[in-house]
């Protein structure tokens, strides 16, 4: 049976965040670790360390180091929702914003001034 979860994992940015990777719900495994991408077989933080050049970071407290000597901010899309294991696919695909929803999407909007220096990627 799902359970009715609210983010646990706080965004990681600052003032100098030049890159925003948005994300969904955290896993199990990330929710189990506190930090985003937790599970050892993702391969986010391989990916990012090699684009970087840089060693894989370990711990949460490297990895947001990681991401902000990068200017790279972490974010997730949906502030709480009825989940079972860590599938995006077991949140509901289209969200019911009134009392009583099993699904709350963040507000990414009243936030944008952190957001000041992000630029899309694509056109």
């Amino acid at each position: 049976m799902p359970s009715h979860i609210i983010h646990p994992i706080p965004p990681v940015f600052d003032t100098d965040s030049r890159i925003l990777i948005l994300g969904s719900f955290p896993s199990v495994k990330s929710r189990e670790s506190c930090f985003f991408y937790g599970h050892p077989q993702n391969r986010f933080w391989k990916l990012l360390a090699r684009l970087r050049k840089e060693d894989i970071p370990s711990s949460v407290e490297e990895k947001k180091a990681f991401l902000l000597r990068n200017h790279i901010a972490v974010w997730d899309t949906i502030h709480s929702c009825s989940i079972e294991g860590s599938s995006d696919r077991r949140c509901p695909k289209r969200p019911r914003l009134y009392s009583g929803s099993r699904f709350h999407p963040d507000d990414l909007h009243k936030r944008r001034a952190v957001w000041k220096n992000v630029r899309p990627l694509l056109p």
